[in-house]
C-alpha cells in the first residue's frame, strides 16, 4: 500500500488541489525549479504519515548526498471543515519551506493521480484546460473563511554546555511559540525563520510577529551569522543591548513569557547591575576581588555570567526544588574587554613589595573605570609634587647637542618622568598629572623656540615639547649662546649638563677671499697649467677650505671653526665662489693634486679676483694672462703693408681680434656670417706674421676640397708675397712630398680627407699655425678625421667657420677641443655641465657662465649688424598641397614606415641607420613618389608641378635664380622638366668634375638658373649674380640651409635676395622645419645670446616626425 493511500480523504483531496500553479505562486521560482529535479531525480522516498493520517513524511536526498526528513501538514477547521492553513517542517538548514517539501508533494501527487511529474516549462503550473484568464480569476473567485490569529509566546530555556577547550558555560535561550488546537503552547510552524520569512504557514497576531521578526533580526546583526536549524532558539546574549527594551515591549504587546524545561524562575531587573572592585588587605600584600550587586546585594562570582561580547548584562543562576531561578539584569554602560577580562579571572593578588606601583603606576588609570572599595588604607594615594621640566644635555661630534625633555614629578619622595610631548589627563605612576601647570610652564619658556622644532602646537593648540631631540651646526650655537642661560636662570628646570659643553662666537662681517696663481712645482705639468690657491679669512681666522667647500657644496646654512667661531654661509660671494671652485675643479686634471687653472680660464680667473683680493702671481701667469685682464680694448695693429685689399671696419676688429690670438698664441673661433669676408681676414693675419718674420715655419690651411682653390685665388689676389702651395691628391698622384711643399711656402692648403689619409706626413712637420676652415666638417670629435687634425702640431689654431654649432653643444665643445684644448679638457664632463643641464634644462646660469668663458675666444658678426649696404633677404615658405594620388600613396608608406620606426625607438643608437633609412623614403616620398618606386612615375610629384609654376614666373621676369635639393635624384626629375620646357640651366652636384667650369658658366653666362646638390654647393662658392633662391626639400640642419642660401646673399649682392622654401603640408617636411626652428633657437642662445636651448634629434623627435 502506497504511504498516500493512507492520508485522510481531506488531506488527499487538498493534496491534489496542490498544482503547479499554486506551488508556483506558494514558493519562490528558484525553489520550485530545483523541486522539479529533484522530484524527477527519484531523490524522494516517502516513508508514511508516522502514524496521523493528516501528516505525510518523506526521506529527500539533499546535495553532496545528505539525507533530510521533511514533512507537510495541512491543518482544517473543526467545525467548518475548511483547511485553515499548512505547515511544513524539514530537517535541512532551511528547516521548512523549502524545495524538499515541494518535492515531497509533487511525488505525493503523482502517486495520487499515478502520473509523472512535469518538465520544468514556461507554462508550467497551469491546469489541464485553464485559460489565461481562469488563471488569474481562480484565487479571487475563491472564498476561504479567515482563520482566527493565534497569539505568540516567548519560552525560557536553559542550555548548559561544557567543552574540551572553554569553561562551563550556561546560555539563557528564547523560544516562539503559539497556541496549538486545544489552545495549548505548541512550537510547530513558528520557528524563527518562519517568523522573519515572507510567508507565515499559521496565522499570528501580526504586532506580536513584527516584535519577534525585530528581535531575530538585531540578533542576526550582532550575532554570528549563519545558524542552521529553522524551529531553534535564540541565544538572548546574541541579541545585545537592546534587549532589555525589546522584552518589555513584547510584554506590551502581549507576548507570554513561559518557562522551559528545569526553569523555576525568571526575573528581569529594571535596576541595572552595579560592578566594583573590592580591595582586601591581606598579610601577604593585596588582594583585589572584582562584585556584582544586584540592588544593592552582592552576587557569588560562581553563579554570574555576563551577557554578550562586549558585556551589556548579566545573568545569575540560583538552584531550588523547583528548579533554576534565573535573574537577568544590565548594565548601566557596555563593558570593555579589560574590566570583563578581570571579572571574569576573579581576582589578582598583588605582593606586599609591590602595592606601591600598584598605587603609583596602576590604581591611578582603573579609578577612570571602576570605582574601589574595601581596605583603602592599603592603596591611600601617593603623596606628588611638580612638575618641573628635566633637560638632559649631551654634545656630540660635529657640534652636536643631543637634548631629552620629561616633565619631572615627585611621586612618594619617588621621582617620575612624565612625556613632554603628550596632554593626556592620566599618566602611569601618576594619580594626577598637572597638565594646566605644564602647559604654563612651557609657556614661560617660549624662549626654546629659538631653536626650530623643540616646540610645537598640537590640534587643540596646547603646546608640546619634544621628548628628544638632536641639534646641529647653528641651531647648536643659538642653543648654548641664548638658551642655556635663561634655562639656568628658572628654578623650575633641572638641567643636566656635560662637562665639556663648547663656547660659540658668532661672526657677522664678511669673509676676505685672498687667491693666487703660481707656477706648480713638479716638473712636466706643462707651461699652460698653474696652480691656483684660494684661502677665506673670517675675522681674522683662516677657514680650513676643504670644510668650506663641502659646506658650501651641500647648501648648509652655516660653518663651525674647531675655535667655536661660526659665520653664514648665506652670502653671495661665498656661493658665487662654490660656483667658481667646481667649475675650476672640473677643469683640472683629475690625476693632479689640488686645483689647476690654464692660461685660457682666464674669465675664470677674473670672476674670482672680483671676489677678493690678489694674494700671489707668479712672473708666468702675470705675463700670459695678467696682460690680456688688463686690456680695456683689443689693440689695432695697422693692416700690413702688402696687403692688397681694403679692409671694412669690422674686417679691421676681426684682423684685430685675430692678432691677439697670434702675438700670445691662443687659439680661437670666428664665426662670422657667412659672406662677410672670413677669408680675406685671415689672409691679413698671415700677411702681418709674414711680413714681421713670424712665419718660419708654414701655415697649414684644411679646408673641403672645393674651396681649396679659393684659398688659392684669394690669396693671390690680397696677398701676393705670400707663397700658396696646394694639394689636391694623394701621394700616389703627385710627385712631390708634403715636406718637400712646406719648405718652399707660407700657406700649405690641403683638404680635410687628404689630411686624414696622409695624417703622419703632416703629424711630423712643425708648422707656424693651423687654419680650419668650414669646420664644422670636424665636429665629430670621435671620427678619425678629428683625431687626424688634433695631432697636428701646431701652437697657433684658428677655426673659421659661420656654423661653430649645428646639432648639439657638442659640435662646439669639438671646435674648443682643437683650438683651445686647455679651455674643456673633457668632453663627458662638458657635457654634463652644460650639454644636458642646457639643452635639456634650458638651465640660464650655465648657459650665462657658458656664453662668459668662450667669449674672448670666439668671434662673431652678423651682416645686418655690420654690412647695413648689404640689401636685406627676404624668406618665405610656399605650402604645397600633394594631389589625391600623390596623398594615397604618402600616407600607405607613412603607416608602415611608422609601425616599423616605432619599435626601434627603444634603442636608436643600435637602429640610427635605418630610422634615418626610412625617413629618407618619407622625405623622397613627398617630394616625388617615383623616387622610391618607378612603379608610382604615373602618380606624378606635386612639389615639381610648383616649383615649375614659380620658376616659370621668375624667368619670365628676367631673374636668376640657385635651387637647392638634397636629392640628386629629384635635381634629375626637374632636370627633365626644364628640357622639356625649354628653360636654360647649369648643373653642379658632388660627381661634377669640372666644377669651377660649371661655376665660371653660371657667373658670367645667361642661363636663369643654377641647379645644385645642397652638399656640393653648401660652401666655396660666391654667386652673387643670382637674387633668387628655391630651397627644394627642408634638411635636418638648418645651418646647411643657410650656408647654400648665404651663397648669393653675401658682400657684392646689389639686389634684394628672395627665398622660397618648399615645404609639402601634412608630411615630415613640416616636422623638419619644426626641428629646424629648435636648432635654431639653440645656435642663437649659445652663439648668439638669443632664444632657448633645445637638444639634438631623440627618441621623442622622431615620433614626432612620423605623426605627419
Amino acid at each position: 500500500m502506497s504511504a498516500v493511500t493512507t492520508l485522510s480523504p481531506p488531506v488527499q483531496a487538498w493534496l491534489r488541489s496542490l498544482d503547479d500553479g499554486v506551488l508556483r505562486d506558494e514558493f519562490d521560482p528558484g525553489t520550485f525549479q530545483r523541486a522539479v529535479g529533484y522530484a524527477q531525480g527519484n531523490r524522494v522516498v516517502l516513508t508514511g504519515t508516522a502514524g496521523n493520517p493528516s501528516v505525510l513524511e518523506a526521506r529527500v536526498i539533499g546535495s553532496r548526498s545528505r539525507l533530510y526528513t521533511s514533512t507537510v501538514e495541512p491543518h482544517f477547521d473543526r467545525s467548518s471543515g475548511f483547511l485553515d492553513y499548512w505547515s511544513t517542517e524539514c530537517s535541512c538548514p532551511m528547516g521548512g519551506d523549502c524545495k524538499h517539501v515541494v518535492a515531497l508533494i509533487m511525488v505525493a501527487r503523482r502517486q495520487l493521480d499515478g502520473g509523472a511529474v512535469p518538465a520544468l516549462s514556461p507554462t508550467a503550473g497551469r491546469r489541464s484546460g485553464d485559460t489565461e484568464w481562469e488563471r488569474l480569476l481562480q484565487p479571487l473567485a475563491t472564498v476561504l473563511p479567515a482563520a482566527e490569529p493565534r497569539p505568540l509566546a516567548l519560552q525560557l530555556e536553559l542550555d548548559h554546555r561544557e567543552t574540551r577547550w572553554s569553561a562551563p558555560t550556561t546560555r539563557v535561550l528564547l523560544r516562539p511559540m503559539t497556541h496549538g488546537k486545544r489552545n495549548n503552547w505548541i512550537k510547530t510552524g513558528v520557528s524563527w525563520e518562519q517568523l522573519l520569512g515572507n510567508r507565515q504557514t499559521v496565522p499570528v497576531v501580526e504586532e506580536q510577529r513584527r516584535l519577534l521578526r525585530r528581535i531575530r533580526v538585531i540578533a542576526d546583526a550582532n550575532g554570528p551569522g549563519y545558524r542552521y536549524g529553522a524551529a531553534g532558539e535564540l541565544d538572548i546574549a546574541e541579541v545585545g543591548p537592546e534587549l532589555w527594551a525589546l522584552l518589555i515591549e513584547a510584554h506590551q504587546v502581549g507576548v507570554e513569557f513561559l518557562l522551559g524545561p528545569g526553569l523555576a524562575s525568571v526575573d528581569v531587573r529594571t535596576k541595572p547591575a552595579e560592578l566594583e572592585l573590592r580591595a582586601i588587605d591581606t598579610a601577604t600584600g593585596v588582594r583585589l576581588v572584582p562584585e556584582l550587586r544586584l540592588d544593592g546585594e552582592v552576587q557569588d562570582p560562581a553563579r554570574v555570567q555576563l551577557l554578550g561580547l562586549p558585556a551589556f548584562g548579566c545573568l545569575v543562576l540560583d538552584r531550588s526544588a523547583l528548579g533554576w531561578d534565573v535573574r537577568l539584569a544590565r548594565f548601566e554602560e557596555v563593558l570593555d574587554s579589560a574590566v570583563a577580562n578581570l571579572f571574569r579571572a576573579g581576582g589578582i593578588e598583588v605582593p606586599l613589595d609591590q602595592v606601591p606601583r600598584l598605587t603609583t603606576d596602576f590604581l591611578p588609570g582603573v579609578r577612570q573605570r571602576l570605582s574601589i572599595s574595601g581596605d583603602l588604607d592599603a592603596l591611600r594615594e601617593p603623596t606628588v609634587t611638580g612638575p618641573q621640566l628635566a633637560i638632559t644635555v649631551g654634545t656630540g661630534p660635529g657640534h652636536r647637542l643631543a637634548l631629552t625633555h620629561s616633565f619631572r614629578y615627585q611621586v612618594n619622595d619617588r621621582p617620575l618622568d612624565v612625556r613632554s610631548d603628550t596632554v593626556t589627563p592620566t599618566y602611569p605612576g601618576l594619580p594626577r598629572r598637572a597638565v594646566a601647570e605644564e602647559q604654563e610652564l612651557l609657556r614661560d619658556l617660549d624662549y626654546l623656540a629659538t631653536v626650530p622644532g623643540l616646540i610645537s602646537s598640537g590640534a587643540d593648540r596646547s603646546l608640546r615639547l619634544a621628548t628628544s631631540a638632536l641639534l646641529a651646526g647653528a641651531d647648536t650655537a643659538r642653543y648654548v649662546e641664548l638658551v642655556l642661560p635663561r634655562l639656568l636662570e628658572d628654578d623650575r628646570v633641572l638641567l643636566t649638563l656635560p662637562v665639556d659643553l663648547p663656547t660659540y662666537t658668532h661672526v657677522t662681517e664678511a669673509p676676505l677671499i685672498t687667491v693666487s696663481a703660481t707656477d706648480p712645482e713638479e716638473e712636466g705639468s706643462g707651461t699652460d697649467w698653474f696652480d691656483l690657491g684660494v684661502t677665506v679669512t673670517v675675522a681674522g681666522e683662516d677657514v680650513p677650505f676643504q670644510p668650506l667647500f663641502t659646506a658650501l657644496a651641500a647648501g648648509d646654512d652655516h660653518l663651525f671653526l674647531d675655535s667655536g667661531t661660526w659665520f653664514s654661509l648665506d652670502r653671495p660671494e661665498l656661493a658665487q665662489l662654490r660656483a667658481l671652485i667646481e667649475e675650476a675643479r672640473e677643469l683640472s686634471d683629475p690625476d693632479s693634486p689640488g686645483l689647476r687653472l690654464n692660461r685660457l680660464h682666464a674669465g675664470l680667473w677674473e670672476e674670482l679676483v672680483q671676489l677678493g683680493v690678489v694674494g700671489e702671481q707668479s712672473a708666468r701667469w702675470q705675463r700670459s694672462v695678467g696682460s690680456l685682464i688688463g686690456l680695456t680694448e683689443i689693440p689695432e695693429p695697422a693692416p700690413p703693408d702688402r696687403l692688397k685689399a681694403e679692409l671694412r671696419p669690422y674686417q679691421q676688429r676681426g684682423y684685430a681680434w685675430l692678432s691677439l690670438l697670434w702675438d700670445h698664441d691662443l687659439g680661437g673661433i670666428l664665426a662670422d656670417d657667412m659672406g662677410l669676408g672670413k677669408t680675406v681676414q685671415t689672409l691679413a693675419l698671415a700677411q702681418r706674421a709674414k711680413e714681421s718674420g713670424q712665419l718660419q715655419q708654414p701655415l697649414l690651411v684644411v679646408c673641403p676640397t672645393s674651396v681649396i682653390g679659393t684659398w688659392a685665388e684669394q690669396a693671390e689676389t690680397f696677398c701676393p708675397d705670400l707663397r700658396v702651395a696646394t694639394v689636391t691628391t694623394t701621394a700616389r698622384r703627385r710627385e712631390t712630398e708634403i715636406a718637400e711643399l712646406a719648405k718652399d711656402c707660407d700657406i700649405l692648403v690641403t683638404s680635410y680627407t687628404l689630411l686624414r689619409l696622409e695624417a703622419e706626413d703632416y703629424h711630423q712637420l712643425s708648422w707656424a699655425g693651423m687654419i680650419l676652415d668650414e669646420a664644422q666638417a670636424v665636429k665629430n670629435y670621435r671620427g678619425k678625421t678629428y683625431q687626424a687634425v688634433r695631432r697636428v702640431p701646431a701652437s697657433f689654431r684658428l677655426a673659421i667657420t659661420g656654423t661653430p654649432l649645428e646639432n648639439s653643444l657638442m659640435d662646439l665643445w669639438a671646435l674648443l677641443s682643437l683650438t683651445a684644448p686647455g679651455l674643456y679638457p673633457n668632453p663627458d664632463t662638458f657635457a654634463d655641465d652644460y650639454r644636458r643641464p642646457i639643452e635639456q634644462g634650458g638651465d640660464a646660469e650655465r648657459l650665462a657662465r657658458l656664453r662668459r668663458r668662450i667669449r674672448p675666444l670666439m668671434l662673431r658678426r652678423r651682416k645686418e649688424e655690420v654690412a647695413p649696404e648689404l640689401p636685406p633677404k627676404v624668406e618665405q615658405v610656399l605650402a604645397v598641397e600633394l594631389s589625391a594620388a600623390h596623398r594615397r600613396v604618402y600616407g600607405r608608406q607613412l603607416q608602415r614606415e611608422r609601425q616599423r620606426v616605432l619599435g626601434m625607438l627603444d634603442d636608436v643608437q643600435r637602429n640610427r641607420i635605418a630610422i634615418f633609412r626610412a625617413l629618407t623614403k618619407l622625405r623622397q616620398l613627398a617630394l616625388a613618389p617615383e623616387l622610391v618606386d618607378a612603379e608610382h612615375a604615373s602618380v606624378g610629384s606635386s612639389k615639381l608641378d610648383a616649383v615649375m609654376e614659380h620658376i616659370g614666373e621668375v624667368v619670365a621676369e628676367g631673374h636668376r635664380a640657385l635651387v637647392f635639393s638634397q636629392f640628386t635624384g629629384f635635381l634629375s626629375l626637374l632636370r627633365r622638366r626644364l628640357d622639356a620646357a625649354g628653360i636654360a640651366y647649369e648643373y653642379l652636384d658632388g660627381r661634377t668634375r669640372k666644377r669651377a667650369e660649371r661655376i665660371a658658366a653660371f657667373r658670367t653666362g645667361d642661363a636663369p638658373l643654377f641647379l645644385i646638390s645642397l652638399k656640393a654647393g653648401g660652401f666655396g662658392l660666391t654667386l652673387t649674380e643670382a637674387d633668387y633662391v628655391f630651397v627644394l626639400d627642408p634638411w635636418w640642419n638648418p645651418a646647411a640651409e643657410e650656408q647654400a642660401i648665404d651663397r648669393t646673399h653675401r658682400i657684392g649682392q646689389q639686389q634684394t635676395v628672395m627665398v622660397y622654401r618648399l615645404v609639402a603640408t601634412d608630411t615630415i617636411e613640416e616636422k623638419v622645419v619644426a626641428l629646424q626652428e629648435r636648432k635654431r633657437r639653440l645656435f642663437g642662445d649659445v652663439i648668439e645670446g638669443e632664444g632657448g636651448g633645445s637638444a639634438p634629434l631623440t627618441a621623442d623627435d622622431i615620433r614626432e616626425l612620423l605623426r605627419g
